[in-house]
């Protein structure tokens, strides 16, 4: 097909999910068939996580804590999320209840089979299944265990797509955690990685 053939008949917009799952590349740096694509979505969500507090302007540091429970199953907690407007509901976007600004934990749900995100704040508690994007089942509230604020996202990638012999890394030092948003004077955070396989654990700061 030449340029003059080229018209906006030939442009397809594709849904978040579908667009993730057709160049996974663009969101985590590698693509369906390169082995490294597990732990690269579970650096990404990570890093996303531990930089939120200064794209919300939030005043501390967050506190990340990630379980990885098998080659494919992970989940992650942080202390911090602007996922909340001014009447204490969930400001909701394409990402459902995590909120417009987690992209990362977003498109992790996208390569998944299962997911499910948990956020509260001050006793106010919503969940919802990340079966879709933008996520399609309705937002449940819940009475959290846990004071303050947080959110907590629980994943099974999905092995039909990343392929059967997927998993996330045991060298959990190499889980890239820091990018470019970490301000130059001092950490964002810090994270701890529990690995259950092996029982091992990692703390980055």
């Amino acid at each position: 097909m030449g340029r003059s053939d080229y018209s906006a008949a030939h442009i397809r917009v594709l849904e978040a999910g579908e667009a993730v799952r057709s160049r996974p590349a663009m969101y985590f740096g590698a693509s369906r068939d390169d082995p490294n694509l597990a732990s690269r979505v579970v650096g990404a969500v990570l890093s996303d996580l531990l930089h939120s507090h200064a794209q919300d302007d939030l005043p501390t540091p967050a506190r990340v804590r990630a379980e990885i429970s098998s080659a494919v199953a992970f989940s992650v907690s942080s202390d911090q999320t602007a996922a909340f407007d001014d009447d204490q509901l969930p400001r909701r976007g394409c990402f459902g209840v995590i909120g417009p600004n987690l992209w990362a934990p977003a498109a992790a749900a996208a390569l998944s089979s299962h997911a499910v995100a948990e956020i509260w704040y001050d006793g106010r508690g919503f969940r919802q299944l990340l079966t879709q994007l933008p996520p399609d089942p309705p937002i449940e509230p819940f009475t959290p265990e846990r004071h303050g604020r947080g959110v907590h996202i629980t994943y099974e990638l999905d092995t039909a797509f990343l392929g059967a012999d997927a998993s996330i890394t045991t060298a959990l030092d190499t889980l890239i955690c820091h990018d470019n948003r970490c301000p130059p004077d001092c950490s964002p955070g810090e994270v701890t990685i529990l690995d259950r396989r092996t029982g091992t654990q990692q703390h980055i700061h």
